[in-house]
């Protein structure tokens, strides 16, 4: 990858001042926010070899603003010597893991209540060419999945019961539709400031498939750094408390993401392994390992005078 030094030339010739690099996140690309003038900007900087799926973002990211999702405006894309970059708008603020701890529960709930409304925004894009139905897709997906986890011969607790619901529920994907889909939407993926929303931001994962299937990470992250947000973002989206179908759904993309993310997490973080597993005890209890599609966390919260 090219280094911090000849990045700040090759972007000081285009006007910009490298301020810091940002290290978070698992994704190989580097990350730098930028000055031009008085304005901040984020650029990214990656392989060449990803060219398409970052144009692809890029259109994505011209789609959702389009729309007025909250989200980081797209400014450029091109190439560079030896590397590609992409330059969107700098949204100021934090993120939900550092803010909504430190918030009073009804202010994390009408936080929650936003992002599920700029959720329900993203979904009203659809893709504008024929897929594969989503039912189909998201089977093949499956079980390819569930084979690699077989092999590995890594299991977590009560594995048996969750494999065994997916296989009872998973005919309910046969009428979902294609819609755009964010695909990693939790509190870490949203910026805040001044209580509200700034922006969602990595839309890097994006496809297209089932809306239920993005909620998925409320039960895997979001729910572990605050109840209230969740269940805000499950009212902001309906606008009342969802049908049974959307917990069984959900249900089983939570117990699909489970098996998914034991082999993701031996590729490429292994050292993260038991941590992971020991995550999944929380997800097992909040479904009663699985016999129950309303998670506990969803009926929990009667604090600071407000009742959900």
């Amino acid at each position: 990858m090219i280094m911090m030094n000849e990045i700040k030339k090759i972007f000081n010739q285009l006007g910009f001042t490298i301020i810091y690099e940002i290290s978070e996140g698992f994704s190989a690309d580097k990350k730098y926010v930028a000055k031009k003038k008085s304005e901040l900007y984020l650029i990214k900087v990656f392989n060449t070899s990803t060219m398409d799926e970052k144009e692809k973002e890029f259109d994505i990211l011209k789609k959702v603003e389009e729309i007025n999702v909250k989200s980081s405006k797209p400014i450029d894309i091109g190439t560079f010597n030896n590397f590609g970059y992409m330059i969107t708008s700098y949204l100021a603020g934090k993120d939900g893991k550092k803010i909504l701890p430190k918030l009073d529960t009804g202010m994390q709930y009408k936080l929650g209540l936003e992002a599920g409304e700029q959720l329900f925004r993203i979904h009203t894009i659809t893709p504008n060419r024929p897929l594969e139905s989503w039912d189909k897709r998201q089977n093949k997906k499956y079980h390819n999945k569930l084979a690699i986890y077989c092999k590995n011969n890594i299991t977590f607790f009560n594995d048996d019961k969750v494999i065994k619901f997916i296989d009872e529920n998973i005919n309910y994907m046969k009428t979902r539709k294609n819609v755009l889909q964010h695909d990693d939407f939790h509190a870490g993926n949203l910026i805040f400031k001044n209580n509200q929303i700034s922006g969602v931001i990595d839309f890097g994962s994006f496809d297209w498939g089932d809306s239920f299937h993005d909620f998925l990470k409320l039960g895997l992250f979001s729910r572990n750094i605050s109840i209230p947000f969740a269940i805000g973002q499950i009212h902001g989206y309906f606008g009342k408390d969802p049908s049974t179908d959307f917990w069984i759904l959900y249900s089983l993309y939570l117990g699909m993401e489970m098996i998914s993310s034991v082999n993701w997490c031996l590729e490429l973080y292994p050292s993260q392994l038991n941590k992971m597993l020991d995550s999944f005890n929380i997800i097992l209890k909040d479904h009663n390992n699985f016999s129950q599609i309303m998670p506990k966390w969803y009926r929990s919260i009667k604090k600071d005078g407000l009742i959900l």
